[in-house]
């Protein structure tokens, strides 16, 4: 009785061993077959990110250009209102052509500053949601989390010149209804470009934040186009990663189909 048993455990573990070894050959096979579309596979991937880094990296540029249009404005109308501060110090009958100025060119000016931003911002949001995606691709090894998004920061400068249109408008009144007070419509002017230096600050920063950003995207450009380059070599290093260890299991295989093999002689 236990010499039947034992003889059936035998062929048992025969079978297995075999259906195991068979499995193996076949999963072999496949890995080698398929090692050549894999890597094509992987280096037309990465060739299709890279493309995408390029044209997130050209919008930066234009990000760029965009935010340093920006600052030269803002530059340029903190000192126009610094100007203007003097200007009202040392003469009285200048505050008709003060007014005019305040009311219509500087207004003009900032709603242009503003459109610049809020174009700026529209593409840093495409790409903070592209580097975000992108940050999720294991093989890039791609951090990606800023405390504040680069879009973010763009509209709270535009956000933070919402004011100075309705601000000047007021000034212009001021000028208008004070003239015999100047001396106060000097310091509210002094104050205001003082107000726009802050802003000036922010777009700074903001332009730090895209340099940062192209810094990202260049790192993440020469890991990609390593990974380009190599993809075949990947590939099949890690198929003959696959197969020495499917050797080892077919070794173990085959340790069990001729101890079945034992079992079954002598059962």
């Amino acid at each position: 009785m236990r010499s039947a048993l034992k003889r059936g455990l035998g062929i048992t573990r025969m079978i297995i061993s075999a259906g195991s070894l068979l499995l193996a050959v076949v999963v072999l096979v496949l890995i080698w077959r398929a090692r050549q579309p894999l890597a094509n596979g992987l280096s037309a991937g990465t060739q299709t990110l890279m493309d995408t880094l390029d044209t997130t990296a050209k919008a930066l540029v234009v990000t760029q250009g965009a935010l340093q249009t920006t600052a030269d404005n803002v530059d340029a109308l903190q000192r126009a209102i610094l100007t203007i501060a003097r200007t009202i110090s040392d003469a009285r009958p200048a505050v008709a052509s003060v007014t005019d100025l305040i009311g219509h060119n500087l207004t003009s000016s900032i709603q242009k500053a503003q459109s610049t931003l809020a174009s700026a911002a529209s593409s840093a949001r495409l790409i903070d949601d592209l580097l975000s995606s992108l940050s999720q691709i294991p093989l890039a090894n791609f951090n990606y989390n800023p405390e504040t998004p680069l879009s973010v920061s763009l509209n709270q400068v535009a956000a933070s010149l919402d004011g100075l249109p309705s601000a000047l408008n007021s000034l212009a009144m001021d000028l208008s209804n004070t003239a015999d007070n100047l001396g106060q419509v000097s310091d509210g002017i002094t104050a205001l470009a003082t107000e726009i230096g802050h802003i000036k600050t922010s777009v700074t920063a903001a332009e730090e934040v895209i340099v940062e950003y192209q810094g990202k995207v260049d790192r993440l450009h020469s890991t990609l186009e390593v990974l380009h380059t190599k993809s075949a070599m990947i590939v099949t290093w890690g198929a003959v990663a696959v197969t020495f260890l499917i050797y080892w299991l077919m070794v173990a295989q085959l340790r069990e189909f001729f101890a079945g093999l034992t079992w079954l002689r002598k059962g």
